[in-house]
């Protein structure tokens, strides 16, 4: 003889997630994904600066070095008569000053001077 087991309908229980705990679920996912957008947004954001202000900074520096190779004041460039491109008032002997202060010795006050 073989013996059923019989529910009664009130008593059943299925397994699986109601409605209310899946959309729990789906608003604390659509939450973490959002707040994890907007900080790789502003993430990406300060990148873009930094790289646009290394840039900026790059730039700067190549003119500047541009500049001092290139212009006036590059003693290993010579003009087109033999003489270097070093301005005669900064010329080696050509003016001096005596007694400049170089160095203050901040414990006892003594100021070393030299010849510029």
């Amino acid at each position: 003889m073989t013996t059923r087991f019989y529910r009664h309908p009130d008593t059943l229980r299925e397994s699986g997630f109601t409605l209310l705990e899946a959309a729990v679920a789906i608003a604390l996912i659509a939450i973490a994904m959002t707040a994890f957008t907007m900080t790789m947004s502003r993430l990406n954001e300060q990148a873009s600066i930094t790289r646009n202000s290394t840039g900026a900074g790059a730039v700067m520096q190549n003119q500047i070095d541009l500049l001092l190779s290139d212009g006036p004041f590059n003693p290993q460039k010579t003009n087109s008569d033999g003489t270097t491109q070093i301005p005669p008032e900064l010329a080696l002997g050509t003016h001096t000053t005596n007694n400049v202060a170089i160095y203050r010795e901040p414990s006892t006050g003594i100021v070393v001077s030299g010849t510029l």
